[in-house]
């Protein structure tokens, strides 16, 4: 998994890649989610257009099919992108890292 935020003109964005599966197609969850998924209708990665109001894993999950193995995953990227919002200073202009969940543990960076 990698968590990217971008920060331009004010606006703070956050990519969450969960695989390198190819993108077949993306989907609008509301006007600040997008989906992008495999050609299997797989969420592969899930686009923020705004860090202010960031939705769970189960929201994303009533829209579109999230595979069983990404699931936590993608739920301990954005709990861990809502502390960061939350947290001033934590976001940069560039903010990037590569996590994966641990069991036991919330998030273990590289």
């Amino acid at each position: 998994m990698k968590i990217q935020v971008i920060q331009a003109d004010g606006m703070k964005t956050a990519y969450i890649k969960l695989n390198e599966h190819v993108i077949a197609h993306s989907v609008e969850i509301n006007a600040a989610v997008i989906v992008d998924c495999d050609e299997f209708d797989q969420v592969i990665g899930v686009e923020l257009l705004s860090l202010r109001r960031i939705p769970s894993a189960e929201d994303i999950e009533k829209r579109v099919h999230i595979r069983t193995e990404d699931k936590t995953t993608l739920a301990v990227a954005l709990q861990h992108l809502m502390r960061m919002s939350a947290t001033s200073g934590s976001l940069t202009r560039n903010s990037q890292l590569e996590a994966e969940p641990i069991v036991g543990r919330e998030l273990e960076t590289h």
